[in-house]
């Protein structure tokens, strides 16, 4: 019997097409990935400082609030996850969402967050809120950028470095429980994305020399793929391109793939909002991403 990759899993709805796309991939990641899954809902409204009238009638209305949203959240966890919502907790608060999330996940030892896309349909533009739910977590980040299509491929995008090969490590647990393939992509970018030493002011260095470059890099590739264990997983394909790691993704991946990498050195969402591979695979917003806290 495999172990789930995950304790547990949170998923932030925010009531609008953000919430549907992440609720859409729910029972699936529950049945297959996650030991235990909570959905929570935040209703932000002013302070009771803010809000006039008399103190009893400013409670009374938050009260009336917060029971509001426990029913809308119980009809819309039915509703959206069918024979699994017994199996799901409810989370509602009041106030500020990001804090909310946050204190949530930390509570019920949340190893996994999902999220869809805002109004706009392109993760990671909100701004304050998806920072602060995300930032400070220490939680892997499932993206669900539009209604949930069955995973058939799993992509782990692999560049060697630590944050990569622990990732590389989640994709193949996912792809064991899920029963699908496991696609390993290694992109060696051109010498003018890499710092490789193979430009001489003016003057660009021989063919020669750019491709023993490339060769070495794949040498490293296959040595450390021969180094690790995939058993499990049906099927286990390594490929080695040269080329944009961004666009070598983009080249491969179709819909009903999941990609799983690591974000870099920062914690939380706060890696991928601030730079490099995974935010710009996350922005595309062609398949469901896996952003491993590595």
């Amino acid at each position: 019997m495999n172990t789930k990759p995950f304790r547990h899993a949170l998923v932030a709805d925010d009531g609008r097409s953000g919430g549907d796309a992440a609720l859409s991939a729910a029972s699936f990641v529950l049945e297959h990935l996650a030991g235990a899954m909570t959905v929570a809902h935040a209703v932000e409204i002013p302070a009771a400082r803010d809000v006039a009238g008399p103190p009893q009638q400013v409670l009374e209305y938050r009260v009336a609030l917060e029971r509001n949203a426990h029913e809308w959240l119980e009809k819309r966890v039915e509703t959206q996850l069918g024979a699994t919502a017994h199996d799901v907790h409810r989370a509602v608060g009041l106030g500020n969402a990001g804090r909310f999330v946050r204190r949530v996940a930390e509570d019920a030892d949340a190893d996994l967050i999902m999220v869809g896309p805002h109004h706009k349909e392109h993760l990671l533009d909100f701004g304050g809120t998806q920072r602060a739910v995300f930032a400070g977590t220490g939680c892997h980040i499932w993206s669900q950028p539009f209604p949930f299509k069955p995973i058939q491929r799993v992509i782990a995008p692999c560049d060697l470095s630590k944050r990569s090969m622990r990732a590389l490590g989640y994709a193949r647990d996912v792809a064991r429980s899920l029963g699908v393939p496991l696609r390993v992509l290694h992109a060696s970018p051109p010498p003018a994305f890499a710092d490789v030493g193979v430009m001489y002011g003016d003057v660009a260095a021989p063919s020669y020399v750019i491709e023993s470059v490339h060769e070495a890099a794949r040498k490293r590739f296959d040595e450390a793929m021969a180094d690790w264990t995939f058993e499990g997983v049906p099927g286990v394909e390594h490929e080695f391109v040269v080329g944009d790691p961004v666009h070598s993704i983009e080249d491969v991946r179709v819909a009903t793939d999941l990609v799983v990498m690591g974000t870099r050195g920062y914690t939380g969402l706060s890696a991928v909002i601030f730079g490099g591979v995974a935010y710009a695979v996350l922005r595309a917003g062609n398949s469901a991403v896996l952003a491993i806290d590595a």
